[in-house]
C-alpha cells in the first residue's frame, strides 16, 4: 500500500500544469495558498490539497500562519517530536520547488483581505484576483489542462481589474489567529512564506503575472472633463486613442484615424527599456491612465479654464 501511494505522490509531482502563454493577451494563471500552522492535521489536508492542486497550476507562495509562541498543534506535548511531525507535513511543499524564503509579521495579505478562515486560496488569472477563503480544495474551479474556469471578464468601465474580482468565504473550524494591536512574544502572528527557489520549474513567470494589466471593453459612450491646475508644456497637441487591438472594428477605426492611435498591450514590462517607438507608446498609454477601451485623450478651454478631455466608447471615434 505504501508504494502505491509513494507512486501517486511522485506521479501528481512529476505532471506539471499547461501554461497558457501562446496567447499575447492573457496571463498565466496562478495560485498562492495561506493556511493557519494552529493544527497539524490541518496542514497536512491543505498540503495535500496544494500538491494536487499544482498538477494543474502554479502554485507560487505557500504562507503559514501561526503565532510566534507555537511551533505548531499536535497531539504531543514532546518538543522534538512536534517539530519533526511539522517538518514532514510541510516537507511535499518543498518538493513543489518552493523554499522557506521568509517570515512575515505584517501579514498583509491576511489584513486587506480580513481573512478568517483558514485555508484560503488566491487565484490571479489575467491580472484580477480570486479568493476562496475557507474552501479546502478549489480543484474543481480548474481542467485537467488547468483552465480556470469561474473567470469574470472585465464588462464595465469602471473595473479596474488588478483589483479583486471575487471574494467567496466559507467558515471553517479552523482560523487564521487574531492579531493584537500590542504585539507581544505571546501573541505574535507570523507567516512562514515558502516561495520558488533555485529550483523553480517556471522562472520569470511571476513577472509575466505581475505584468499583466487587462483593460475592459467601455460599455457607455461618454466625455469626462477634467480641469488643468497645472502648466503641461506640449500637451497642447495632444489627441490620442488607445484602444483594443483583439476587437476587429478598433483596429479597422484606428486604421482610418488621422490622429494617434495605440494599441494596448497588457503584457508590456514597464521596467524594461523604452528607446523603440512602440514602448513610448506604451509608455504613454500607461500615463494616460484609461478606465477602459477605447479611450481617447485631449486637451480643450472652456472660457479660461483647461481641461483634460476623455472620451470612452463610441465617443473616442468622433
Amino acid at each position: 500500500m505504501k508504494k502505491i501511494l509513494s507512486f501517486l505522490f511522485i506521479l501528481i509531482l512529476s505532471s506539471s500544469p499547461v501554461l497558457a502563454d501562446n496567447d499575447p493577451f492573457s496571463s498565466p494563471t496562478v495560485v498562492y495558498v495561506i493556511a493557519s500552522g494552529s493544527n497539524l492535521n490541518h496542514v497536512r489536508e491543505v498540503v495535500d490539497n496544494t500538491v494536487r492542486l499544482s498538477a494543474k497550476v502554479p502554485i507560487r507562495s505557500f504562507t503559514l500562519v501561526q503565532k510566534l509562541s507555537e511551533i505548531s498543534a499536535t497531539a504531543t506535548d514532546d518538543k522534538e517530536s512536534s517539530i519533526k511531525s511539522y517538518d514532514s507535513a510541510i516537507s511535499p511543499i518543498k518538493q513543489l520547488g518552493l523554499e522557506e524564503t521568509s517570515t512575515d509579521s505584517s501579514l498583509t495579505t491576511v489584513k486587506e483581505l480580513r481573512l478568517s478562515y483558514s485555508p484560503t486560496w488566491i487565484v490571479k488569472a489575467n491580472g484580477r484576483e480570486y479568493v476562496y477563503e475557507g474552501y479546502q480544495d478549489i480543484s474543481k474551479f480548474f481542467t485537467r489542462d488547468g483552465i480556470f474556469l469561474n473567470k469574470i471578464e472585465g464588462t464595465s468601465e469602471t473595473e479596474n481589474l488588478g483589483n479583486i474580482a471575487l471574494h467567496e468565504k466559507r467558515s471553517t473550524s479552523i482560523n487564521f489567529p487574531l492579531t493584537s494591536e500590542k504585539q507581544t512574544t505571546e501573541n505574535l502572528n507570523i507567516g512562514i512564506i515558502f516561495k520558488p527557489g533555485a529550483n523553480d520549474p517556471y522562472p520569470d513567470l511571476d513577472d509575466k503575472v505581475e505584468n499583466f494589466i487587462a483593460l475592459p471593453k467601455c460599455i457607455t459612450a461618454k466625455t469626462e472633463l477634467d480641469e488643468v491646475f497645472h502648466d503641461t508644456p506640449g500637451s497642447e497637441s495632444l489627441d490620442t486613442i488607445i484602444y483594443d487591438p483583439r476587437i476587429m472594428k478598433e483596429q479597422k477605426l484606428a486604421s482610418s484615424q488621422k490622429v494617434a492611435t495605440i494599441p494596448w498591450d497588457p503584457n508590456y514590462d514597464t521596467s524594461a527599456g523604452h528607446e523603440s517607438a512602440d514602448a513610448k507608446l506604451q509608455d504613454l498609454a500607461r500615463v494616460l491612465n484609461p478606465r477602459c477601451l477605447p479611450a481617447r485623450f485631449s486637451f480643450t478651454y472652456s472660457g479660461s479654464k483647461r481641461y483634460q478631455k476623455i472620451q470612452y466608447g463610441d465617443k473616442a471615434w468622433e
